[in-house]
């Protein structure tokens, strides 16, 4: 069989040395590429999903425990404030209504103008287990 022409051809291609000489590569200088290459490159390749979620650097605000007076504010056993009208009638004596507050050393009852304090009396305290004073005795005094 004959060879094909072809792959003689390129035998022959590759067994003769070529008669150029080789050619030293050439600096070039480095440039930017232009918007248009820029946008070519942006829109050939799609960006790749992130390996993890970017890093959230906001400063979050702590919520601080309510300072004791707001605490104190919100205690459901403490009465609420009285409103104007209630103050007016307190003022003028005219406030019938009994009022109880508690406080740190006894209870104090409000009616009207008149004001009470009551406190436990020294007796109870230094002997607690004798049952011949019941109900508890209290001192009481003006406001």
């Amino acid at each position: 069989m004959p060879p094909r022409p072809a792959a003689t051809a390129t035998r022959a291609t590759a067994a003769r040395p070529s008669a150029e000489p080789a050619h030293e590569p050439v600096a070039q200088a480095i440039t930017l590429p232009t918007a248009s290459a820029a946008a070519h490159d942006a829109v050939a390749v799609p960006p790749s999903p992130p390996a993890s979620q970017p890093l959230d650097l906001r400063l979050r605000r702590t919520v601080e425990p309510p300072s004791p007076a707001a605490l104190a504010r919100q205690d459901a056993r403490l009465p609420a404030r009285p409103d104007a009208d209630a103050r007016l009638a307190r003022a003028l004596g005219t406030d019938q209504r009994l009022t109880e507050q508690a406080m740190a050393d006894g209870l104090r009852l409000r009616q009207g103008r008149g004001c009470v304090d009551l406190r436990p009396a020294r007796a109870t305290a230094l002997d607690t287990f004798n049952a011949s004073a019941r109900p508890v005795p209290r001192l009481a005094s003006e406001c």
